[in-house]
């Protein structure tokens, strides 16, 4: 039991984790909360709250959430052996290269995580939480002969961390429903205590300032986002409103209070909403309709809006081309803002599962790595497929059906494929094909010279 009750100390102050947020209440991850998108709110300085759930109803954020979280999802990890350094006969040391391991335990889990989920769903899963929350959480269900057979994701908001005297980490999941009883039941007799060890959690951070928790975006993002509820209210409201400048109704007649309230609001009947444009009114006592013009305020607040999307997109790591904002982006430059998304967006969440999945599974102390294939985020892009096996088969780097795999994965190895070929342009120096020559070469030997 590890002497669970005298050791264990108080729990991580929520107050604690929510400090490292800026005071947001959504930062932590931790604490006990319902559903998957926490209530709890703090407001804006607008005077909106902004919560989890009502951070993900502005546009913006919700593609900054999922969009990487898909792409993320779409990458295949594979486990792989390091080979021996190989010594070279002039003492030079080079890697001995990788190979790709199938049967362990752990490349078990990438195609199927859990009895519920394949790796894209389970992948997909965990970064939207890490978007949300910072924090993502999976249990490690083990075999009989302890190797991990299961990873299950948990509601971040159901998850409490507390800390015992000797710097032990434990996780404690308030669980609703027969699935989740079931899990950690089944827990519970895998690790013999009522708490739930660190080394049975994978746990994923973001912007981490704590050691035990992730910091969430939404929490520092909150007035940017607040915002933007705010602007989409106003549209809304002026939707509503026709779409159009106020409208005012003058005459040099005088009219009555009630009089007045009357056609105010048989105007407002008439023209008023998305669905009562165009009607024909029909005046009275000399009025006309006098339309007041858009101010500067007015038009400020429309770029204001187009504003708020970049700000965003400035809290998530996020090119403003990819949640659909293009005004820079062209034909010609669209493939370089795609490759920036890629190694400034999608590598660090690549880089963090590697390095994360090493660490809990101790993959580097067995002689294995975790690597991520992202072949298949070019799917739908050709032209750099087939790019890429060109310099890979002409550079002498792989052979014409490794090169034929990367291009299409559904064409098949041909005869004499698989032999490296070497460009016609380069030699080893030195050699009789290379047209130059190692020092001191032609020089005759001491015992030739004359005296």
């Amino acid at each position: 039991m590890r002497g669970l009750f005298g050791s264990m100390a108080a729990p991580v102050r929520k107050s604690a984790a929510a400090a490292a947020d800026g005071g947001a209440a959504a930062a932590a991850g931790g604490g006990r909360g319902g559903g998957w998108l926490n209530l709890f709110s703090t407001r804006s300085a607008v005077g909106l709250p902004v919560s989890q759930s009502t951070a993900m109803q502005v546009s913006t954020v919700f593609a900054c959430v999922t969009i990487p979280a898909e792409d993320v999802a779409r990458a295949t990890p594979k486990l792989y052996r390091i080979l021996p350094n190989r010594v070279l006969d002039d003492g030079r040391v080079m890697p001995g290269g990788r190979v790709e391991v199938t049967d362990h335990p752990v490349a078990k889990l990438f195609s199927r995580p859990n009895r519920y989920q394949d790796w894209y769903q389970f992948a997909g899963m965990i970064e939207r939480c890490l978007g949300l929350k910072s924090n993502a959480y999976a249990v490690v269900l083990t075999n009989r002969k302890g190797q991990a057979e299961q990873l299950i994701p948990m509601n971040p908001d159901k998850v409490t961390i507390m800390e015992a005297v000797d710097g032990s980490v434990f996780y404690s999941f308030a669980t609703s429903g027969n699935v989740e009883r079931s899990i950690f039941d089944r827990l519970r007799r895998q690790t013999g205590t009522l708490l739930v060890p660190a080394e049975y959690v994978l746990h994923l951070q973001d912007l981490g300032f704590s050691m035990l928790y992730g910091a969430s975006r939404i929490g520092f993002a909150r007035d940017s986002i607040g915002l933007a509820m705010a602007q989409e209210q106003l549209a809304s409201a002026w939707i509503a409103n026709g779409a159009k400048p106020s409208v005012v109704l003058a005459t040099d007649n005088e009219l009555s209070e009630p009089a007045a309230k009357r056609i105010k609001a048989e105007w407002e009947e008439l023209n008023g909403g998305l669905d009562r444009q165009g009607g024909t009114a029909v005046l009275e006592q000399g009025l006309k309709p006098v339309t007041l013009s858009l101010k500067s305020t007015d038009l400020e607040f429309l770029a204001s809006r187009n504003f708020q999307v970049e700000d965003i997109c400035r809290f998530f790591r996020m090119p403003p081309h990819k949640v659909a904002k293009l005004e820079r982006a062209t034909n010609g430059n669209v493939a370089a803002q795609d490759t920036d998304y890629l190694n400034n967006t999608l590598s660090p969440k690549f880089t963090r599962w590697e390095r994360r999945l090493d660490f809990h599974f101790r993959l580097r102390e067995q002689g294995l790595e975790v690597d991520f294939d992202l072949s298949d985020l070019f799917r739908a892009d050709p032209s750099t497929r087939m790019a890429t096996a060109r310099q890979g088969y002409n550079g002498g780097i792989a052979t014409q059906n490794e090169a034929r795999h990367m291009f299409d994965r559904s064409l098949q190895p041909v005869a004499g494929g698989d032999t490296l070929m070497a460009p016609t342009n380069m030699a080893a120096t030195g050699s009789h094909a290379s047209g130059s020559a190692p020092d001191d070469a032609g020089r005759p030997k001491d015992s030739e010279r004359q005296g």
